[in-house]
């Protein structure tokens, strides 16, 4: 077992001994339990766990056996951030889910084994930076203006991850779910993939990004046009069945799909009404005629800016 999986155990054990106290670590690498003074979490050598029902969609899209945990990020992890320009899509999905792999942990509390961070899945990417943010930068979160859409007034917004809202579905539809795959009937047989993941996603990103670059005379025509295939990139990370698929046998069973009209237009109705990442706005109380709002999700000052506080620096770069 890990290192990170201890700790996750020991948060799992001390958590259940004493829900409302916090839990440091001395010399002797035992957790000690102590009187929380304040409203923070329980933490364990700088672990904070996160509870099944805060995550997005309340956790139903992971097994009930799973517990999750995240570290405060380190300066250095955080600081590719500022290198990345804010129309390079590739490089801030490979900034962020670096940064979710080392800093997010996940225990099986049935099975007693860590969990590959990679298992998150692709569309609460958002959820855990806001939280990894959050961490690394106590009370400071990301705030920006929105015009009330009843009185007029700009109203202040504060952006962080507790506020992002999710789809919510039926239980005739998590009956299709065991916990990881879905399986949907269709005519004799059935449509079944496991759940986008870190992983999945990942693994297909890297193969376009890879054929893209790569000089078209040496490779295989048909590649290259996958790259351009506009219904293959939103079907490929619906295609996994075990997860463990090369991109080339998703691009065969893809091409397959592909001759059957039926089945190719059930897999997008699926795909566009099994939304699972955040909508692009958050709910808003306007300070000022107190209305309910729906206000745009923005990450001012683009990705250069999401991991900078107000340190002591600040003051001399202020207008």
């Amino acid at each position: 077992m890990t290192k990170n999986s201890d700790k996750l155990k020991d948060l799992e054990q001390a958590e259940n001994a004493l829900k409302s106290k916090e839990i440091i670590k001395e010399d002797n690498n035992e957790p000690q339990i102590q009187e929380s003074s304040h409203n923070e979490p329980n933490i364990l050598d700088g672990f904070k766990p996160v509870q099944n029902y805060e995550l997005p969609q309340e956790g139903i899209f992971y097994p009930e056996s799973w517990a999750f945990a995240y570290r405060c990020p380190k300066s250095e992890e955080v600081a590719n951030f500022s290198t990345i320009a804010d129309n390079d899509q590739p490089g801030m999905l490979q900034a962020v889910e670096d940064l979710i792999r080392k800093c997010v942990v996940i225990y099986d509390t049935r099975t007693k084994k860590q969990i590959s961070t990679g298992e998150i899945l692709d569309g609460h990417r958002q959820f855990w930076l806001l939280k990894l943010r959050e961490y690394y930068l106590l009370n400071n979160p990301i705030k920006y203006s929105s015009i009330c859409t009843f009185c007029h007034e700009s109203m202040d917004i504060s952006l962080e991850g507790k506020k992002l809202k999710y789809k919510k579905f039926n239980d005739d539809l998590l009956n299709l779910y065991d916990g990881r795959k879905f399986s949907f009937p269709f005519e004799e047989e059935s449509i079944d993939f496991i759940i986008p993941t870190l992983n999945t996603s990942s693994r297909i990103f890297k193969y376009l990004m890879k054929t893209y670059k790569e000089n078209t005379s040496d490779r295989d025509q048909k590649d290259e046009k996958i790259v351009y295939d506009k219904k293959f990139l939103l079907l490929a990370p619906y295609l996994y069945e075990t997860g463990t698929e090369t991109v080339q046998q998703l691009i065969n069973k893809y091409n397959k799909i592909k001759k059957n009209d039926n089945l190719l237009s059930e897999y997008i109705e699926i795909i566009n009404n099994l939304k699972l990442d955040n909508y692009d706005y958050i709910d808003n109380v306007c300070e000022h005629c107190g209305s309910e709002e729906e206000a745009p999700l923005r990450f001012p000052g683009g990705w250069k800016q999401l991991f900078i506080g107000k340190g002591n620096t600040s003051k001399y770069f202020n207008n």
